[in-house]
């Protein structure tokens, strides 16, 4: 059985991130940014990210088997004016199995270096932290 990993997002919680620079991982260009509402705000930061199977180049999108080896990458340059502040690093996916299926979301959790996948229910506030406090 083949699965499809539609998107890799990266989004910030203001207030309370960052990533080093991104090497050889997909663009994904500008994103959004959450602030402490959970509201969404235009950004100049840019995201990287991608997932890689079986140590293959990483790809936005891709086909595995559940026996294969799969590593998730992700890099944010920040906004120039939010360097210095902290934030909340989070991250989801988007699945489908086919095309026309409907998405099923996860959220990317990380409890004392313990990582974790869980099912999301894509409200904000029921969002994983995967990385707490980070310094921009």
């Amino acid at each position: 059985m083949k699965i499809k990993l539609l998107q890799l997002l990266v989004a910030l919680s203001l207030g309370s991130c960052g990533f080093a620079s991104a090497t050889e991982i997909p663009l994904l260009g500008a994103g959004n940014l959450l602030n402490s509402k959970g509201k969404h705000q235009v950004s100049t930061a840019v995201f990287n990210g991608g997932i890689a199977v079986n140590s293959q180049a990483a790809l936005i999108q891709g086909n595995q088997v559940l026996s294969d080896e799969v590593a998730v990458t992700g890099t944010v340059q920040v906004q120039a004016d939010h360097v210095g502040q902290s934030a909340d690093v989070v991250v989801y996916a988007a699945y489908k199995y086919r095309p026309a299926d409907n998405q099923i979301l996860f959220t990317l959790g990380n409890s004392a270096g313990n990582l974790s996948i869980q099912a999301w229910d894509g409200k904000i506030e029921n969002l994983a932290v995967f990385q707490k406090d980070v310094v921009l």
